[in-house]
């Protein structure tokens, strides 16, 4: 598939829908605050859901339901409440279902095989795994066997400490399983204790405790509803549940990336707020 002349049929698709995820998050939080709502940003909001769906990447659709939730924050009467949520959870995937099956010959983009039923629900890799709950390593798409070589991984004392540097779990998985599954850690938890040791890891879940502890301290003396009033405050809140979800099943902000970047960006942000707000409060 080309747009403008430019081949897009090598695109990353999880990473694609991971910025898609990012757009929907600020579109989506930005009509549950609203008091008045906006048929055609919801019309976007259902195609961007479409298409995370069409990409089947499992981590991003569990994140994708989950900050659909924020719905319910609105002060509307529950039944147009689970209106809306219906609208832009259910309705996208049966979307994505109905696309997949009209356009299967064209969509290599989206990785998608000719000869695959695909209107069938069973076809779809989302669908084949709510259906095949009993294989946990399907689930996780090999996660549990990589994660399990890491715990089982032996090393000296020092290096359970200190670690064994940048990007080890690469090193061992791929020694492992060689080109069969990825070779990330697929854990910011776990990477942090293989390459980074038990002293990165103490430090990770100090920051991750302190930044939960000045969010919910600040959201629990405060009136939740007036951080609503400020869109920016309330994105970079969402955005930073959803990297942390994220974190479990990737290495997400663990290493140089765009995640890391996103994730700076958000804590920064909202700390500064967070920080001014209760100066003024005082």
């Amino acid at each position: 598939m080309s747009v403008f002349g430019y081949k897009i049929i090598n695109l990353n698709s999880n990473g694609f829908s991971r910025y898609l995820l990012f757009l929907y998050i600020f579109i989506y939080t930005n009509q549950t605050l609203s008091n008045n709502l906006n048929f055609f940003k919801f019309l976007i909001l259902l195609a961007i859901s479409t298409l995370i769906f069409l990409y089947e990447g499992r981590v991003n659709i569990g994140c994708l339901l989950i900050v659909n939730l924020v719905i319910f924050l609105r002060k509307t009467n529950f039944f147009k409440k689970i209106l809306l949520f219906i609208f832009v959870s259910i309705i996208p995937f049966i979307f994505s279902i109905a696309l997949q099956n009209h356009y299967k010959n064209n969509l290599d983009l989206l990785n998608f095989y000719e000869n695959r039923d695909l209107l069938n629900f069973s076809e779809n890799r989302f669908w084949k795994t709510t259906s095949n709950l009993k294989n946990i390593n399907h689930i996780t798409t090999g996660r549990l066997e990589k994660w399990k070589v890491i715990l089982n991984h032996k090393q000296s004392m020092i290096k359970v400490i200190i670690g064994n540097g940048p990007e080890f779990d690469r090193y061992l998985l791929e020694k492992n399983f060689g080109n069969k599954i990825g070779s990330d850690s697929a854990n910011v938890i776990l990477y942090f204790y293989l390459c980074g040791g038990l002293l990165s890891l103490i430090l990770l879940l100090l920051l991750i405790i302190k930044q939960f502890h000045k969010m919910c301290k600040d959201f629990i003396r405060n009136d939740f509803h007036t951080y609503k009033s400020n869109h920016e405050v309330f994105v970079s809140a969402v955005c930073l549940m959803y990297l942390l979800i994220r974190s479990l099943f990737e290495n997400s902000f663990g290493v140089w990336s765009i995640d890391q970047i996103f994730f700076i960006l958000f804590a920064c942000y909202l700390n500064f707020f967070l920080t001014k707000n209760n100066k003024l409060k005082n």
